[in-house]
């Protein structure tokens, strides 16, 4: 999801071999967009995989760099903050 022609790369892969192939994307959609997923989708992907760590954001904050993890404690001090 970061390179930012991964809608025209998803177009090429299929029109490789006339479509025969089978794209997949595996992410962890943080850049995911309603668009993105229309660009996606109008490109021919076949399939996305969404990897998570967790469904426990207590459990998924353990590295400081995971932007799940910063989103989760921006969203914690807002609410301690009224």
């Amino acid at each position: 999801m970061l390179h930012p022609d991964v809608v025209a790369i998803v177009r090429r892969l299929k029109q490789v071999r006339h479509g025969v192939n089978f794209v997949t994307l595996i992410t962890n959609a943080f850049k995911l967009t309603p668009e993105l997923v229309d660009g996606l989708n109008d490109a021919g992907l076949d399939c996305m995989q969404v990897s998570i760590d967790t469904i426990d954001p207590r459990r998924g904050c353990r590295s400081r760099s995971n932007p799940y993890c910063r989103a989760w404690r921006s969203s914690r001090r807002r609410r301690a903050s009224g």
